[in-house]
C-alpha cells in the first residue's frame, strides 16, 4: 500500500495513441480532472489508460523521473522498461 505522502510520476495513454507524463500525489483525482477536461492536452485528447506509475518519497524525486521521460519520450521510456530493467530504479512502479 502507498502513502499518501507518496507523490507518484505517472503516464496516460491516449485514444490517439500519443502519451501523457505528470506527476501528482493524488492519481484517482488526477485521472478524474483529466478526463473531465480539466487539462489543456488532456482535454481535447483524452486518456485512455494509465500505463505507468512510480511513487517516489518527495515531489522533487518525482518531478525528476518526469524530466528524464518527457526527454526520452513517453513510449520510448515504457519500451526502456521493458527490455532493459537495468536502466531504472525500481521503486514501487506499475507498468499496465
Amino acid at each position: 500500500m502507498v502513502a499518501d505522502s507518496k507523490v507518484c510520476c505517472y503516464i496516460f495513454r491516449t485514444h490517439f495513441d500519443t502519451f501523457y507524463v505528470g506527476i501528482t500525489n493524488n492519481l484517482e483525482r488526477r485521472t478524474r480532472e483529466h478526463i473531465g477536461g480539466k487539462s489543456s492536452y488532456l482535454g481535447r485528447v483524452k486518456p485512455d489508460r494509465v500505463v505507468y506509475v512510480e511513487y517516489f518519497d518527495s515531489r522533487k524525486l518525482a518531478r525528476c523521473r518526469e524530466v528524464v521521460i518527457k526527454r526520452i519520450g513517453g513510449s520510448n521510456f515504457l519500451k526502456l522498461c521493458k527490455f532493459n530493467s537495468k536502466y531504472i530504479h525500481l521503486n514501487q512502479f506499475i507498468i499496465l
